[in-house]
């Protein structure tokens, strides 16, 4: 069985340490935005291909430095964090730019008994890992998140694994906005940004029920939005359909900051099954 009806949980999570933002899409220092897993899922045979893991990680106020970080990989606990498992392999550590943190999960035969053991029903129908980013410069300043990778039993047929969605392409106003277009806004201006992404990003797939029944689901792509400074007038957009109130549009109104200033915009898009990708857009504020 697919990962024991968790797809409806969302499996690409991030998990940072407390820190005084007044918003969430806010990103005043570093900050740990996303983590990509390739591939996102993995069916369990005797032959896993190792997984890239990419990290999108920011800090205004020094986009270049470099950082202290530490991959690690357990399989899934309460806890959700590798740090705080009873076992877990070391992936590597080092010192590296913000902009290119990057590591391979090799899932041997340890690290496959370790999830099995911390898994409720044994490995039975699939087996959660645990990928761990730590970034550490000080006691004060430590971030961390979590990606959850799936590996399935079995897939029924006509579905197999889960692969990371395409970046988002951006609109300003609903003007396509390409990724080198360097936008030029007044203090204190209004621009709509608004995701899109190319048509079947959103994949239809089945998985097993508990009763070895077929269930048909579809993809519903979320997007985060993120900013150097300015306000955003919502987070998020997109996601699984809210049956109170129907969204007519993924756009996030962004209001720039009211003095002069280089921003850098972040949206992520995520599948809700593990799958993660985003892009990056620079603003100059004149």
């Amino acid at each position: 069985m697919a990962a024991r009806l968790f797809h409806l949980i969302c499996i690409a999570m991030v998990a940072g340490c407390a820190a005084d933002f007044e918003s969430p899409s806010e990103v005043l220092d570093l900050r740990i935005l996303a983590l990509q897993a390739t591939p996102p899922e993995l069916l369990l045979d005797d032959d896993l291909p190792p997984v890239e893991l990419v990290a999108l990680v920011a800090d205004p106020r020094d986009p270049d430095r470099e950082v202290t970080y530490r991959w690690r990989a357990c399989g899934l606990t309460a806890e959700l964090r590798c740090s705080d498992a009873d076992w877990s392999v070391d992936l590597g550590e080092g010192s590296a730019p913000v902009s290119s943190l990057t590591g391979v999960l090799e899932i041997g035969d340890d690290l496959r008994a370790a999830a099995a053991e911390t898994d409720t029903f044994m490995g039975f129908g699939g087996l959660f890992f645990v990928a761990q980013l730590t970034l550490e410069e000080s006691e004060a300043e430590r971030r961390d998140a979590i990606k959850q990778i799936p590996g399935s039993a079995a897939f029924p047929g006509g579905t197999s694994e889960n692969r990371n969605p395409s970046p988002p392409g951006l609109l300003h106003d609903e003007a396509e906005w390409p990724e080198p277009e360097v936008l030029e806004v007044a203090p204190g201006a209004e621009v709509s940004v608004e995701p899109t992404a190319p048509g079947g990003d959103a994949e239809s797939y089945s998985v097993y029920r508990f009763d070895l029944g077929v269930q048909d689901l579809e993809e519903y792509l979320g997007y985060s939005f993120f900013a150097s400074a300015g306000t955003w007038t919502r987070d998020g957009s997109g996601g699984s359909p809210d049956p109170i109130s129907i969204e007519t549009s993924l756009a996030s109104v962004w209001t720039a900051p009211d003095e002069e200033a280089d921003v850098t915009i972040w949206v992520v898009v995520r599948d809700g099954r593990g799958g993660t990708a985003w892009t990056r857009r620079e603003v100059r504020v004149r």
